[in-house]
């Protein structure tokens, strides 16, 4: 049994799939916010998720490429191609800036690469409390489907902004 959405929650989004097309999609980062972005792979297919920053001038300031070779029915943890590392974290955005996700799979890591279908991410918003939580926490989840076998767990990118 879920318990009701008190005032210093937002409720998150009744699910709703967007087409391919929708990507890339986008998700602000506010002034101040410190983020970590981590992705999952739950598939057999090659999967890639490329995620640039963008400043407020709509300038590229930086992009990581998330990629793993899935297992079916088996969740896998998705490395930074240039680094090996799990997860991306940038801290105190200095402005608002935005994130541009792309979640693309093919048969094998030389591609050909297509756009999975994604929908519409499901935001959470966490606002402090008085003598519990001092922090504001967004949390994003970003679900897909690579054409295969309607499950939407075939890529999941997840972003948590904390400040």
């Amino acid at each position: 049994m879920s318990s009701p959405v008190t005032e210093n929650e937002v409720a998150a989004p009744a699910f709703s799939v967007s087409t391919a097309a929708s990507q890339p999609l986008v998700i602000t980062i506010k002034t101040g916010f410190s983020c970590t972005i981590r992705a999952n792979t739950n598939t057999f297919k090659y999967s890639k998720v490329p995620i640039a920053l963008v400043d407020a001038r709509g300038r590229q300031v930086a992009k990581k490429t998330f990629a793993a070779q899935g297992v079916n029915s088996v969740v896998v943890p998705m490395r930074i191609v240039s680094s090996g590392a799990y997860e991306w974290t940038f801290h105190e955005a200095p402005e608002d800036r935005t994130i541009r996700v792309e979640i693309l799979h093919g048969d094998s890591e030389s591609g050909p690469f297509e756009k999975s279908m994604v929908a519409k991410p499901i935001q959470i918003q966490k606002k402090p409390e008085d003598g519990k939580i001092y922090q504001e926490f967004n949390f994003t989840v970003i679900l897909s489907e690579d054409w295969t076998n309607n499950t939407w767990d075939d890529a999941v990118v997840s972003v948590v902004q904390w400040k």
